[in-house]
């Protein structure tokens, strides 16, 4: 069985669900999950391990100046998976994708939902047997002020965000899946 979350209004977020998951569970498995921690340690220049510039050139419409890696110790095939930070050449903040590997598909859902709550956000189903959501954000976002969209999924115990600086979320969602792609999730 998948993960379920309830929102507030009432829909469900369901990722590999099979015929039996309920919303009953699904809110019991919310209620009794915790979204991993929004504090963020210090980022290094780098590159980013699963998502190449020239990858998010293509992806964004926009060219990038340094990428800074912040490490979170989270491991994936081929290496580790840290949450990568993309700059505009002229220093400006671009991009964030961030991955979780969290210690249920319960606490996968709620990264995602604490960052894109289900009240206010569409719901995302890309790539196929993720679920998630996605919305503009006129006024920024928590962690990455700069944001002007997000689009964010789960699946099992692992979630995926990307954030842009670009008000179109298709740019957020295929930074998601090129993520989760070349990380084998």
């Amino acid at each position: 069985m998948g993960a379920e979350s309830v929102g507030a209004a009432g829909s469900a977020r369901v990722a590999g669900a099979g015929s039996s998951a309920t919303a009953a569970q699904g809110a019991t498995a919310a209620q009794s999950a915790t979204a991993p921690s929004t504090t963020l340690p210090e980022s290094e220049t780098g590159t980013c391990p699963y998502l190449p510039d020239d990858e998010l050139i293509l992806m964004t419409g926009q060219r990038n100046g340094p990428t800074k890696v912040i490490k979170t110790g989270l491991a994936a095939p081929g290496g580790e998976a840290p949450i990568c930070v993309f700059y505009r050449t002229n220093g400006d903040w671009m991009a964030t994708v961030r991955p979780f590997q969290t210690p249920s598909p319960a606490s996968a859902v709620a990264a995602v939902d604490a960052r894109i709550p289900p009240k206010s956000s569409s719901p995302g189903d890309r790539p196929a047997g993720w679920a998630g959501g996605y919305q503009r954000l006129p006024d920024g976002a928590d962690e990455w002020p700069d944001a002007r969209s997000v689009y964010g999924v789960s699946k099992g115990g692992h979630a995926v965000i990307a954030w842009t600086n670009r008000d179109q979320t298709i740019k957020a969602r295929r930074i998601v899946e090129a993520s989760i792609a070349a990380l084998k999730w």
